[in-house]
């Protein structure tokens, strides 16, 4: 049986090999056969480097790995599979993260992933990335399987900026981090997207809850779903062009009970206009904590984006109601 040699001692004898190929040739005669004998922390000094080598030439899948290897600090925090398909991606920073050009893929997709287009997400904010689903701003043509589904986002070098393997998924149940943004994820049966994990137990009061884009004045609706008034004074809306400048509701600012507020967006009572085209409006306390959120489609005229019933799933209306039900 052959005797198997350690890595230690195949370096040791190339080191010797190329001692002896560089010495001048002697006669043999006269040359006594002296092996070259290394201490073992010589031998050890000459590994390290070629054993880093070896390691960096690993195949290695960084997915598996469970961290990003791009320096994007961004979560994947929430994933719906079935009936609605679409991912929330949290920005844990303090400032605004531009992701124009980043990637997402599921795992039949990365050769033909979806790329966003121009598209920020604000400090402490989110995006949603819808699946298969007409009329949002962010859309990807392809769906997730709510059987269980691998989920990738990448940077503009393909770099992973996160990952996450959906499990299956049943009706009313969607896989979230909770905490909002934590290392933990768990299935809960409350969707918040837009807005902080609560790991499935109710408690948004307050909702964006209509908006048109294509008014004279443009605007944008809240509504109170408690039987008591809400004040907001000090609270910030603003859309995805003005993270920086955001508009504030002035002193005495109320939501009355299970009511409306209607707020024109016409950079008189806000610091910006609604595009027609779509984008991001946001509303946060007097704490800049996110409260909700929207990303709204393109709008003609006639149309509003609102939730039915109130503070329910968004839709296309062509029967606009500022301040009142938008019916069930």
């Amino acid at each position: 049986m052959k005797s198997k040699t350690s890595f230690t001692d195949r370096m040791r004898n190339l080191f010797l090999k190329k001692q002896t190929d560089d010495k001048p040739d002697r006669k043999k005669a006269n040359r006594t056969d002296k092996r070259l004998t290394l201490p073992p922390h010589h031998v050890i000094m000459l590994m390290v480097p070629i054993l880093f080598l070896f390691a960096c030439s690993l195949d290695e899948d960084p997915i598996g790995g469970g961290g990003g290897t791009s320096d994007v600090n961004l979560l994947i925090n929430e994933v719906s599979a079935k009936g609605e398909d679409w991912i929330e991606i949290y920005n844990p920073e303090s400032q605004l993260i531009d992701i124009t050009g980043f990637q997402c893929y599921d795992g039949g997709h990365q050769a033909d992933p979806y790329i966003f287009p121009n598209a920020q997400i604000p400090a402490m904010g989110y995006l949603v990335l819808h699946f298969n689903a007409v009329g949002q701003l962010y859309n990807a043509s392809f769906g997730l399987s709510a059987d269980g589904e691998s989920i990738t986002l990448a940077d503009t070098n393909g770099d992973l900026v996160d990952h996450v393997d959906s499990p299956a998924l049943g009706d009313g149940e969607f896989y979230a981090r909770v905490p909002n943004g934590g290392n933990t994820w768990q299935i809960v049966n409350t969707a918040t997207p837009g807005m902080p994990n609560i790991g499935g137990v109710p408690s948004q009061t307050l909702f964006l809850n209509e908006i048109v884009s294509t008014g004279d004045p443009d605007w944008v609706e809240l509504y109170n779903a408690t039987p008591s008034d809400i004040d907001i004074s000090g609270y910030f809306i603003y859309d995805g062009g003005s993270s920086d400048n955001k508009s504030v509701f002035p002193a005495g600012t109320v939501v009355p009970a299970n009511g409306f507020l209607t707020w024109d967006c016409d950079d008189v009572q806000t610091n910006f206009k609604l595009s027609s085209g779509g984008e991001d409006v946001y509303l946060e306390n007097d704490l800049e904590e996110a409260i909700d959120s929207v990303t709204f489609p393109a709008m003609n005229d006639g149309e509003s984006y609102a939730r039915i019933p109130d503070g329910g799933d968004w839709a296309i209306t062509t029967t606009p109601t500022p301040g009142s039900t938008n019916g069930e």
